[in-house]
């Protein structure tokens, strides 16, 4: 089977009839022989059948102005996961419910899966505010350029209430206006920390004063391990669905 072909097929399928017709019409290219016209027609057959079952996987995503690409793990279903990753699922979905992006990456390592749910909950219930929470995540997304994670936290920022304006400066890598003297610090401490890989003296001495120690701790851990999460979205290529109202800039 003629891999490009397949490829070309599963694009036609999406695209319709009119780009269908000549991406069907390739053979193999750059071989100079000619092949047989019922291996060609059989070969068409094929990767078409394949074509739509790559249009219909998860692990097929629209890239935003340059056609599809593949996630670069598979992302396994319920029914394909061994006993120790569906119990870890089952458990997840039950709880959080929240078992996509990275998660797609971790299931594959049971413990870490489970140890990454628990760290978030650990974060999520600590004395960080949801709006707080919200604006460390947008900020260390945007850091790290990883598209899905930023589809999701500016989702999570609407719900809870953050301005599209403030998403809108992230996103354009500018200070947001926050009136909230928490919220302001919150950005400002994970911006510099990603930035510097470190704070100032100045810096800390002023997010302490605002945040106190145990919130100042859970800002810093909310950043590093909101980072690992997005490495691991980008490193991997789990991507938002096609929907995605606000993009990377």
């Amino acid at each position: 089977m003629d891999v490009t072909l397949v490829t070309e097929c599963a694009i036609a399928v999406d695209a319709g009839p009119v780009f269908g017709s000549r991406a069907a019409n390739h053979g193999p290219r750059d071989r100079g022989t000619a092949r047989h016209p019922d291996k060609v027609a059989a070969d068409k057959v094929a990767a078409r059948a394949i074509g739509k079952l790559l249009l219909a996987s998860p692990l097929l995503v629209k890239f935003k102005g340059r056609g599809h690409h593949m996630a670069r793990i598979a992302i396994l279903d319920r029914t394909e996961m061994n006993a120790k990753q569906a119990l870890v699922y089952d458990a997840a979905k039950q709880s959080s419910g929240i078992v996509g992006g990275p998660y797609y990456a971790y299931i594959r390592l049971p413990k870490l899966f489970e140890a990454c749910q628990s760290l978030r909950g650990c974060l999520a219930s600590g004395p960080l505010s949801r709006r707080e929470q919200q604006i460390v995540n947008l900020v260390v997304a945007r850091h790290w350029n990883a598209r899905y994670p930023w589809f999701a936290q500016v989702r999570g920022s609407l719900a809870v209430g953050i301005d599209q304006a403030v998403i809108d400066a992230i996103n354009a890598r500018k200070p947001p206006s926050l009136p909230d003297a928490r919220e302001r610090t919150c950005f400002v401490v994970a911006s510099e920390l990603l930035a510097n890989k470190g704070l100032s003296d100045e810096t800390y001495a002023a997010a302490e004063k605002t945040m106190g120690l145990e919130s100042l701790v859970a800002l810093v851990a909310t950043t590093g391990s909101f980072s690992m999460t997005c490495m691991t979205a980008a490193t991997f290529r789990i991507d938002p669905p096609p929907a995605d109202p606000t993009p990377l800039a």
